[in-house]
């Protein structure tokens, strides 16, 4: 089951699934979505506000991933959530096997760094959880020297 999640997961272009259990004892399964980080210094914004809402991108990656759930394995429920859910999205990342928390409490990806939203899918799928990530973030302070308003100290 696993398998065929992920590999319909990557023809979207997600490149990291992973799954874990939730603290009720709900299936959660964890997709990171990498967002362009090319800096602009003439804005103080945030560069993943200059496109559409992610909030709306991720729901309809997730409601498609519920779609084919739905016709694969049918008579279960699959909730989708994008930043706003009653789940710990980063800590049910970490212990997807998706990456570490850095110091600044963002999850940190081998691969883009904090530059990832998290978006999770809640059923009542049973499906194993996979191993949680081991390590931690690797100290090299980088979030808190480039934090601009200077708020994140040691």
């Amino acid at each position: 089951m696993k398998k065929n999640i992920r590999a319909f997961a990557q023809s979207l272009n997600i490149e990291y699934t992973g799954f874990t259990q939730t603290q009720d004892g709900q299936t959660a399964i964890v997709f990171l979505f990498p967002y362009f980080w090319k800096h602009y210094p003439e804005s103080n914004l945030s560069i993943y506000t200059y496109g559409t809402d992610y909030h709306q991108v991720i729901h309809q990656y997730l409601s498609q991933i519920a779609d084919f759930l739905h016709q694969k394995f049918p008579g279960h429920y699959y909730r989708p959530y994008a930043d706003i859910s009653p789940y710990d999205e980063r800590q049910l990342a970490v212990q997807a096997g998706l990456g570490v928390l850095g110091k600044n409490h963002l999850l940190i990806n081998e691969t883009y760094g904090s530059f990832v939203f998290i978006g999770i899918l809640v059923t009542n799928l049973p499906l194993s959880p996979d191993s949680p990530s081991c390590g931690s973030c690797i100290g090299c302070d980088k979030c808190l020297v480039s934090c601009p308003t200077g708020a994140l100290k040691d």
